[in-house]
């Protein structure tokens, strides 16, 4: 029995320290966010979002759309989401369109910018607030 124990504690360790060791730029990771603020507005809305983010690409996924940018470079290290950090990521939309997505984690606050706005005053920039993160 205290064997069991003992192996069923083990594996519920490994599955915890897995979960929090999350790496933002080596993993595909699925962040999950209620609620975005649109910059140009300043209005913040609730709607459910999912930004999927993988070595090559990130995907926003709304609930009547979904919007892919091409990632071009990283700028960070960020071995653990639970911690913080930040990575900066310059992205291309459709062959044409240049801008910036932001990842950061400050005490405990987790949020995602998406910037379109320095070629286009009218781009799209809005902050994702994110509620939590798995690996895809």
């Amino acid at each position: 029995m205290l064997r069991l124990f003992l192996l069923c504690f083990l594996f519920l360790s490994f599955i915890h320290s897995a979960a929090q060791n999350l790496n933002a730029a080596s993993q595909s990771l699925v962040w999950h966010s209620n609620q975005l603020q649109e910059k140009h507005s300043g209005e913040t809305v609730n709607v459910a979002v999912d930004i999927k983010t993988t070595t090559e690409t990130i995907q926003l996924l709304y609930p009547n759309e979904m919007i892919t940018f091409e990632i071009q470079s990283i700028e960070g290290e960020w071995q653990d989401v639970s911690a913080d950090g930040q990575l900066l990521y310059s992205v291309l939309h459709n062959d044409t369109s240049f801008g910036e997505v932001t990842i950061q984690r400050s005490s405990g606050n987790l949020w995602i910018e998406v910037d379109f706005t320095e070629n286009n005053q009218h781009g799209l920039h809005q902050v994702f607030e994110i509620n939590s993160v798995n690996a895809q």
